[in-house]
């Protein structure tokens, strides 16, 4: 079986020469080639008076930017283009518009003299136009990057040549073509009355043919940088011409200096044979208000002929459709062809990085001085027979002179540039015949610190396999054990970076081959940190009352010599515990907070001879283990009230206590179990009230002496007894008839007594509810604050609370602001 040589992964004992230099391929990590060094983003060319700027994106690690500048797309490149270095992302060429001609810029980052690949290309092109009373409407060619715009809009022509949209100097109008129409039916156009541009703001596609209506002799500098667009055309046998938009940078397939009709013939047809989708291409004239010069296909002689004009970059030019056409203009393309990769199958198969002109190739590909004429399996893959029968070493070359579909030459030395000589052929150095055969089992693609991966691969027909590792920078080569594959283990790698490794095999002949270079990636000790543990606790919730068990365990063979806990108590104390190992897990226990709340806690791991590495941070919320439900609860005055509340717990609960606070009632009532058991029972007890609604309280305590205070948020609610009802008739019965007697005896007393007692008895009222006003209670128990008596008050809600209160419940009932460190002032 043939060996596979995949040069574009570079072995260390396989050396290509092009040019007399060692050479790295296009898809290698090295950076010996162009391809390593990515295009400009983002890069816009603008115009600033009479300058125009350039700006693009940085591009990381790179010294300084070229760039390069010509009056002539399609002169010699780089040759014959003008080029200039900076270290900044942009640069200006100066009075560029006072030259009158029309400029075209390239950019590309350079690294260690290495230039990168090309951006694309800008253009600052000047259009003269004409005005002619009787022949107004030029119809003009838009490029697709127009003043670095992602769409385009007739309004932002306007501006561009107006300046803004208020004003009407140069055009009146801006229309665009409809073939279905034969003219134009969407006007964006100038209101003279209102001094304003209104009409149908139209958007212009790609495709898209604009016309301008000049009221004056119109010289527009258009700015753009060009990109690969889609056009669209639809047939129709009754409005065949589609005026279109040429690019400004468009290829000049013939080489000639100039874009012409039959380069847009080959670019949408492929050559001028055939007529698949247009058989004529004609360019507008104003002055005639249609077309004079028609480059067309002749069916009879199956050739395209006629007048194959020049298409200048502001240009419209009209297609004769003969069928629907999808068509991406191809634009001019300096960035140079490489070698991407040469491997042996059956044949050498050679990949180009881009499409190659498969007509320049033949009598410049020679295989150890015998000319071969190859095979294409794409315009990127060539196939070159060869006599396996015969190994040995073979020079395969590959003159600089073949081209790819844009007429640039290879770069047989990666270097970016080709000048189309001997210096920049491929020459290239290959084994053809059999070889040992390599498969290697590649281990994972990242490793954390401290694991040692064991390289392993199958091999057949060698005596010898070495291993070639280098761990950041550190070369080494060992030879490789053999027991039922070839295999060795790498030792732990304690630093983060990276593991670059290849075999190579030898035969007893001397015969070599080399594997594949694969890549291990060693990850930071931070996102290790993290990943390297598995959290075992079940629970995000604890009682405040229970330690709190933690289980970690380790996810691989290199196990640490020491784990820590550390913890942050709900009110911010830290805490660090060391845990113990059992087998696999480390375990420890956090004690009993007895507060609830949030407790924060990670872990700190220590490895022998490597780093120490923290883990993220859990949590488990602190809750109180006793759960009460009150009950509706109501009945008569100075009866006896059955008062019962259900009461649960984890841990059983030991006693209950009932407050009630009033100025005139003072209880505090324990309770006892009625039904049920301490962990879950009823707990009640008798008592009597006076009539009316009373808010209540309730202190519980569970076995292990914790205690939490519960206010209910229904009044007990108190009814009035039948005997106190027949009273409280009698008394009032009394008190009326005393009054009538009064009025009686009293009638002719002057009207100056009664006000007297009108007065004394609002004096009276407003005394009353003074002393109402003073009666003060405590939010959570509702006892009466008395004067002078230690306070809270709430800057939550103004609610009062005894501090005894607020340091039991930590947070208000009425707003949950919460009071941490509140003395109990007992």
């Amino acid at each position: 079986m043939v060996s596979m040589l995949l040069l574009c992964l570079v072995m260390l004992s396989i050396v290509a020469v092009s040019g007399g230099n060692d050479i790295e391929l296009c898809d290698t990590d090295e950076d010996h080639s162009y391809m390593d060094i990515p295009a400009p983003e983002n890069f816009e060319v603008r115009k600033e008076g009479d300058d125009v700027l350039l700006e693009w994106d940085a591009i990381e690690d790179v010294s300084h930017y070229k760039v390069y500048y010509s009056t002539d797309l399609y002169s010699s490149f780089p040759e014959d283009w003008e080029e200039d270095l900076t270290s900044d992302e942009r640069w200006t060429h100066e009075d560029a518009l006072l030259s009158g001609e029309n400029n075209y810029y390239l950019v590309r980052g350079v690294e260690d003299e290495m230039e990168g690949r090309i951006s694309n290309t800008g253009a600052c092109v000047k259009m003269d136009l004409t005005y002619d009373h009787d022949q107004r409407l030029h119809y003009v060619s838009i490029p697709n990057g127009f003043d670095n715009r992602d769409k385009i809009s007739a309004s932002d022509i306007v501006e561009h040549i107006e300046g803004d949209l208020k004003t009407s100097e140069y055009i009146d109008s801006v229309v665009k073509w409809d073939y279905t129409q034969r003219g134009y039916t969407e006007a964006f156009s100038y209101d003279a009355i209102v001094q304003e541009w209104s009409g149908e703001d139209f958007v212009v596609e790609p495709e898209a043919t604009v016309g301008l209506k000049l009221v004056d002799n119109l010289t527009w500098s258009v700015n753009a940088v060009e990109s690969y667009e889609r056009m669209e055309f639809k047939y129709e046998s009754d409005a065949r011409l589609h005026y279109i938009s040429v690019p400004y940078t468009m290829l000049d397939r013939d080489a000639g200096g100039h874009i012409t009709a039959s380069d847009v013939v080959m670019d949408v047809e492929g050559d001028l044979k055939t007529s698949e989708y247009i058989d004529s291409v004609v360019k507008w004239d104003y002055t005639e208000r249609g077309y004079t010069e028609v480059f067309s296909y002749e069916a009879m002689s199956q050739t395209w002929g006629g007048d194959d004009f020049i298409v200048e970059p502001e240009a419209a030019v009209g297609l004769r459709l003969v069928a629907d056409l999808e068509w991406t203009p191809t634009l001019s393309n300096f960035e140079p062809p490489i070698v991407c990769s040469v491997e042996i199958e059956e044949d050498i198969i050679v990949e180009f990085s881009k499409s190659m002109n498969k007509t320049t190739f033949e009598d410049r590909v020679f295989l150890d001085d015998i000319s071969q004429y190859p095979e294409w399996e794409s315009e990127q893959v060539m196939r070159i027979g060869y006599d396996d029968q015969d190994p040995r070493w073979q020079v395969l070359t590959i003159e600089a002179s073949v081209t790819d579909m844009y007429g640039n030459n290879l770069d047989g030395d990666g270097d970016g540039i080709s000048y189309g000589g001997e210096s920049d052929d491929f020459v290239y150095k290959i084994f053809t015949g059999t070889r040992p055969e390599i498969v290697v089992e590649q281990p994972p693609e990242e490793l954390l610190l401290g694991e040692a991966p064991i390289i392993t691969a199958n091999v057949t027909g060698a005596e010898q396999v070495f291993l070639n590792y280098t761990i950041n920078d550190e070369v080494h080569n060992v030879s490789m054990e053999n027991n039922s594959s070839y295999h060795h283990r790498i030792p732990p790698v304690w630093h983060p970076g990276t593991i670059e490794y290849h075999l190579t095999a030898v035969d007893h002949d001397g015969i070599w081959n080399s594997s594949e270079q694969h890549t291990i990636e060693v990850e930071d000790p931070g996102t290790w940190g993290s990943s390297s543990i598995i959290h075992t606790s079940e629970t995000n919730k604890s009682c405040k009352t229970e330690d709190i068990s933690i289980n970690v365990s380790t996810t691989y063979h290199v196990q640490p010599v020491q784990v820590n806990l550390s913890f942050i108590e709900p009110y911010g104390h830290m805490h660090n515990i060391s845990m113990q190992k059992n087998i696999d897990n480390w375990t420890c226990a956090i004690p009993a907070q007895n507060r609830t709340g949030i407790l924060e806690y990670w872990f700190e791991i220590k490895y022998e001879n490597g780093p120490t590495v923290g883990s993220k941070t859990y949590e488990i919320s602190l809750e109180n283990p006793i759960e009460v439900d009150f009950q509706d609860l109501r009945g008569k005055a100075d009866e006896n009230l059955d008062f019962e509340v259900i009461l649960s717990s984890p841990r059983g609960v030991q006693a209950a206590t009932l407050h009630m606070q009033d100025d005139d009632l003072s209880i505090n009532e324990d309770l006892t179990l009625v039904e049920g058991d301490p962990g879950n029972g009823t707990w009640g007890a008798t008592i009597k009230l006076p009539e009316g609604e009373f808010d209540y309280s309730l202190s519980v305590v569970d076995m292990d002496g914790d205690d939490v205070l519960f206010r209910s948020n229904t009044p007990l609610r108190v009814d009035g007894s039948e005997g106190s009802f027949n009273l409280l008739w009698l008394v009032i019965l009394a008190v009326s008839s005393a009054a009538i007697a009064f009025v009686v005896m009293y009638r002719s007393r002057e009207k100056e007594v009664e006000e007297e007692k009108v007065i004394a008895t609002e004096s009276e009222n407003s005394k009353t509810e003074n002393e109402q006003v003073n009666k003060e209670h405590c939010i959570i128990c509702f006892g009466r604050l008395k004067d002078g008596e230690n306070h809270y008050t709430c800057d939550g809600c103004g609610s009062l609370f005894h501090p005894a209160c607020i340091h039991e419940v930590v947070k208000c009932p009425m707003c949950t602001k919460e009071y941490e460190g509140v003395e109990d002032g007992r």
